[in-house]
C-alpha cells in the first residue's frame, strides 16, 4: 500500500464549484481525501500498487469532471506523508508538462479531462526544466546540434530519417520492430540507421550517443523549449 497525489488544475479557474467536485470526488472514490488548494482540486488517495487502481480513480475523475475542461497531473507512489510535498510538485510537474502537450493536439473538446503521470513525463521534463533553466549553456550540445543536422537534411531531401531515428530509439533499437511500425523492411530501416550514423559522424553503437540522442529528440518534440530555432 502506498499514496499518489492527484492534482486537478482547471482551464477556468473562476467558474467552477471546487467545493462542490471536492466533496463528490471525497464522497464517491474510496480510500480518498480531496481538499481546494490554490484554485485547484488536491486529492491524497491511498492506493494498490496496480496500474488497474489508477485506471479505476481516472474513471471516477472523469466521471465527475466530466463538465469541466481540465488537467490531473498524478505524482509518484510514495509511503510516508513526509514525502507528500515533493509528490505535490510532481504532480503540478505533470501538469506543466500537460498544458504544453494539449496546445500541440489538433481537437480539444471543451469538456475535456486529461491525465499526465510525472513518471511517464520525467525525460522531457528534465531535459526542458535544464534548457530553461540556462539556454545558452545547452544551445551548441551535441544532441541538438545532431538532431537539428538531421532535419535540415530531412528538409532538404525530403526524408524521414528524424522519424525513423526516434522509432529506432523508441523499440530498443530493434530493426524489425521499428519497421513494423514504420511499414518498412527492417533492411530499409538498417540502411536509413547507416546513413544517420554517415551524416552525423557517429556510432549508433555507443549507448551514450543513443542516450543524448534520444533526449535531443524529446526536446525537439516538446514545445516547452524555444531556443532550438534561434
Amino acid at each position: 500500500m502506498g499514496s499518489v497525489i492527484y492534482l486537478i488544475a482547471f482551464d477556468d479557474n473562476f467558474n467552477v464549484p471546487l467545493d462542490n467536485l471536492a466533496s463528490s470526488i471525497h464522497r464517491d472514490l474510496p480510500f480518498s481525501y480531496a481538499v481546494t488548494y490554490y484554485r485547484r482540486i488536491v486529492i491524497l488517495h491511498n492506493c494498490e500498487q496496480n496500474h488497474a487502481d489508477t485506471e479505476s480513480v481516472c474513471l471516477t475523475l472523469k466521471r465527475i469532471l466530466s463538465n469541466y475542461s481540465c488537467i490531473a497531473g498524478i505524482s509518484n507512489q510514495f509511503q510516508n506523508l513526509w514525502e507528500a510535498r515533493p509528490a505535490l510538485e510532481q504532480a503540478g510537474c505533470a501538469i506543466e508538462f500537460g498544458v504544453h502537450d494539449r496546445q500541440t493536439q489538433e481537437e480539444q473538446t471543451a469538456d475535456s479531462v486529461s491525465f499526465y503521470d510525472f513518471e511517464q513525463s520525467f525525460l522531457t521534463l528534465l531535459v526542458t526544466k535544464s534548457f530553461n533553466t540556462s539556454p545558452d549553456l545547452f544551445k551548441n550540445c551535441f544532441m541538438i546540434q545532431a538532431i537539428n543536422r538531421l532535419k535540415e537534411y530531412d528538409d532538404k531531401h525530403h526524408t524521414s530519417l528524424f522519424e525513423t531515428l526516434r522509432v529506432w530509439l523508441q523499440c530498443n533499437r530493434r530493426a524489425t520492430a521499428a519497421g513494423e511500425y514504420l511499414h518498412m523492411h527492417r533492411n530499409t530501416v538498417l540502411y536509413h540507421i547507416d546513413r544517420i550514423e554517415h551524416i552525423l559522424g557517429i556510432s549508433l553503437e555507443d549507448a551514450d550517443v543513443c542516450i543524448k540522442l534520444h533526449l535531443g529528440i524529446k526536446v525537439f518534440e516538446s514545445t516547452m523549449v524555444e531556443i532550438l530555432c534561434s
